[in-house]
């Protein structure tokens, strides 16, 4: 019923996940992700005004492995932050 009054660690900043990518693997998976979140909240992570919940990271991550990235994502930075 209630939220856990303990603060998660979560990423926020999705614009440092894009830098090896090839480009074509980089409008598909920002593509799905605005399909998938909205334009606006893809916006939020994006420039890190939002913290990335953990079931948002997972579903980063398999849409990243989905489109054939391989390697670990590195996002802008870590935050102790509670669920909204």
């Amino acid at each position: 019923m209630f939220k856990s009054d303990k603060p998660l660690h979560m990423p926020v900043g999705l614009a440092s996940i894009y830098h090896d990518m090839p480009g074509w693997m980089e409008k598909a998976i920002k593509h799905s992700l605005i399909e998938t979140y909205s334009r606006k909240r893809y916006y939020e992570y994006h420039n890190g005004t939002r913290p990335i919940t953990p079931d948002v990271e997972n579903n980063v991550r398999e849409l990243a492995r989905s489109h054939g990235w391989q390697h670990e994502l590195q996002f802008g930075g870590y935050v102790d932050s509670y669920i909204w």
